[in-house]
Protein backbone atom coordinates (compact mmCIF):
# COMPACT_ATOMS: atom_id res chain seq x y z
CA UNK A 1 0.00 0.00 0.00
CA UNK A 2 1.52 3.36 -0.90
CA UNK A 3 0.12 7.16 0.27
CA UNK A 4 0.33 9.88 -2.22
CA UNK A 5 1.74 13.06 -0.92
CA UNK A 6 2.41 16.30 -2.82
CA UNK A 7 6.06 15.56 -3.29
CA UNK A 8 6.46 11.97 -2.28
CA UNK A 9 5.13 8.04 -3.11
CA UNK A 10 5.62 6.58 -0.02
CA UNK A 11 5.11 3.05 1.66
CA UNK A 12 2.83 3.13 4.72
CA UNK A 13 3.79 1.33 7.46
CA UNK A 14 0.72 -1.26 8.72
CA UNK A 15 2.51 -2.92 11.40
CA UNK A 16 5.40 -3.03 13.62
CA UNK A 17 7.08 -5.00 16.56
CA UNK A 18 8.01 -2.67 19.65
CA UNK A 19 11.91 -1.87 19.44
CA UNK A 20 12.74 -2.88 16.10
CA UNK A 21 15.59 -0.89 14.41
CA UNK A 22 15.45 0.08 10.74
CA UNK A 23 18.31 0.92 8.26
CA UNK A 24 18.17 3.53 5.80
CA UNK A 25 20.47 3.70 2.87
CA UNK A 26 20.87 6.82 0.69
CA UNK A 27 23.05 6.84 -2.16
CA UNK A 28 23.14 10.95 -3.91
CA UNK A 29 25.14 11.89 -6.82
CA UNK A 30 24.61 15.79 -5.93
CA UNK A 31 26.39 16.63 -10.10
CA UNK A 32 23.37 14.00 -11.60
CA UNK A 33 20.93 15.14 -9.24
CA UNK A 34 19.88 11.43 -8.34
CA UNK A 35 19.25 9.85 -5.36
CA UNK A 36 18.28 6.00 -4.16
CA UNK A 37 16.91 5.26 -1.05
CA UNK A 38 16.24 1.35 0.41
CA UNK A 39 14.74 0.82 3.80
CA UNK A 40 15.89 -2.50 5.56
CA UNK A 41 14.13 -3.87 9.11
CA UNK A 42 16.72 -5.94 11.85
CA UNK A 43 15.51 -9.59 11.97
CA UNK A 44 17.19 -12.41 12.93
CA UNK A 45 20.50 -10.88 13.96
CA UNK A 46 20.62 -9.27 9.94
CA UNK A 47 19.16 -6.18 8.25
CA UNK A 48 16.72 -7.53 5.37
CA UNK A 49 15.14 -4.74 3.02
CA UNK A 50 11.71 -3.48 3.52
CA UNK A 51 11.54 -1.80 0.28
CA UNK A 52 12.87 -1.73 -3.42
CA UNK A 53 15.79 0.77 -4.13
CA UNK A 54 13.57 3.98 -5.03
CA UNK A 55 15.03 6.81 -7.27
CA UNK A 56 14.50 10.67 -6.56
CA UNK A 57 15.46 12.66 -9.34
CA UNK A 58 15.81 16.43 -9.83
CA UNK A 59 13.95 18.48 -7.29
CA UNK A 60 12.83 15.57 -5.27
CA UNK A 61 16.24 14.43 -4.93
CA UNK A 62 17.35 17.63 -3.47
CA UNK A 63 14.03 17.50 -1.66
CA UNK A 64 15.26 14.31 0.23
CA UNK A 65 18.37 15.23 1.17
CA UNK A 66 17.57 18.74 2.07
CA UNK A 67 15.71 16.15 5.04
CA UNK A 68 18.70 15.31 6.52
Amino acid sequence: MHKESSFFSYPTIIRGNEGGSIWLDIYFNKAEQVAYAQLYEFCNYAYEPVTGIVEFKGDRAEKLMSLF
